[in-house]
């Protein structure tokens, strides 16, 4: 078929460390031309970034691999979208600029190779702590394994993600994209994948996540869209977000809200599963960002050996940069957290932390039992919670968060908005 590439065709090499990014450029252009399909098939191909266009396809068979560089000179540093500001910071893996149509689809893996940036980063994280030095993420360069920027109507579907050296997949000034049905796996022991998001909803709209199976060492699905105190004045919102019928494992946070994100409306979670070490309900509260988080719902969740049921709290991460001093003004207005079964977790967690001071209204837990497990509250891979700030067996609520409870019950007893 004429609208068919396979990379082969154009120089790509099977299981060679040599670079084929190249034979993906020409297959790409070849492809872009008649809003064709690559093909990726026949075994594992290492490439630095690559840059796909309106109306292609790239599709990756069962059993073939696209495998990230290990050096970061194969991913050029351009002006780029980096937690919720414009920087400069490598490109992805794979990458789409102001593309329309485009797909990314198949039974295969994309690889990022990422062990030699989790290794740099955390050797550099433990030396600034040893010697107290300041130290960010921004310190450690690293490719995110797909950056999706100001494009419209994407598709990315069944692929599986893993060993990405930083971010998974992130959306950015995008609208009408369907994440359906994909993997993704970033380690959490022996060199955990640090910084690895799964999927990075950033001041979008018109998002569905869907059919997804996610295990990562940091926040699975994680809205953002901006900080600072101009933040709500210079991004777009993220809106009109639905996230369903999704599979998680261990995490930092099933679904989170931030940590860097201001404008936040009409987030739908639904039909979801968790088991593992995961934090369900999460909310990073920032006090340099004026936040405004409205119309979320999470509905029908069920969850088994998970961490906490809610970490809605004050963020604070010595990896993060803060951009305004004092609290800044944070809102939630309409969020409704109803049917969920959360069995064996550590706790039922918090709800404001000891230091929110915002403003809450039509906050509705409805139709929520919680069961604790024998063992004690852990703080190990959760960095950013304040884990003295719960108790096992108690859903902790700050005195300014007014919500109503209705058929919530914590290890059989009907719950009391216990102030914190």
């Amino acid at each position: 078929m004429n609208d068919i590439f396979d990379i082969r065709d154009y120089g790509a090499a099977p299981e060679q460390t040599a670079m084929n990014t190249e034979a993906f450029r020409k297959a790409i252009d070849a492809a872009a031309e008649v809003h064709g399909t690559v093909i990726v098939t026949g075994g594992c191909y290492h490439t630095g970034a690559i840059f796909l266009k309106s109306g292609m396809r790239l599709h990756i068979e069962r059993g073939s691999v696209i495998m990230g560089s290990a050096s970061i000179a194969d991913y050029p540093v351009r002006n780029t979208r980096f937690e919720g500001r414009a920087c400069p910071w490598p490109v992805a893996l794979v990458n789409a600029d102001d593309a329309d149509g485009t797909v990314i689809d198949g039974e295969g893996c994309i690889d990022g190779n990422g062990i030699g940036f989790w290794k740099l980063f955390w050797d550099k994280r433990s030396y600034a702590v040893e010697h107290s030095e300041p130290f960010s993420n921004r310190d450690v360069m690293r490719p995110r394994l797909i950056f999706i920027n100001s494009c419209r109507n994407i598709l990315i579907k069944d692929i599986s993600l893993q060993n990405s050296a930083f971010w998974n997949i992130h959306l950015y000034n995008s609208e009408s994209v369907c994440i359906d049905g994909i993997s993704v796996c970033s380690p959490h022991e022996g060199v955990r994948a640090a910084s690895s998001d799964a999927v990075d909803i950033d001041a979008c709209s018109a998002v569905t996540v869907r059919n997804c199976n996610i295990i990562t060492d940091d926040d699975c699905i994680c809205i953002k869209g901006g900080k600072g105190p101009d933040a709500h004045l210079i991004n777009h919102p993220t809106e009109n977000i639905c996230i369903e019928n999704c599979s998680f494992g261990f995490g930092h946070g099933m679904v989170t809200i931030g940590s860097e994100a201001s404008l936040v409306r009409n987030v739908y979670v639904h039909n979801c599963r968790v088991d593992g070490r995961n934090n369900i309900i999460r909310f990073k509260f920032r006090d340099d960002t004026r936040q405004f988080f409205e119309n979320i719902v999470f509905d029908g969740i069920t969850v088994h050996n998970g961490r906490w049921l809610f970490d809605m709290q004050r963020w604070d991460n010595r990896q993060d940069e803060i951009l305004a001093d004092g609290q800044l003004f944070t809102k939630l207005s309409n969020v409704i957290i109803r049917n969920i079964e959360a069995y064996n977790m550590e706790s039922p967690g918090t709800i404001g932390g000891r230091t929110f001071t915002g403003i809450t209204e039509n906050l509705l837990l409805e139709h929520i039992t919680v069961t604790t497990a024998p063992d004690v509250c852990g703080t190990e891979h959760s960095e950013g919670i304040d884990c003295a700030s719960v108790e096992k067996c108690r859903l902790l609520v700050n005195p300014a968060v007014q919500l109503k409870a209705v058929d919530v019950k914590i290890d059989g007893m009907e719950f009391k908005n216990t102030l914190a």
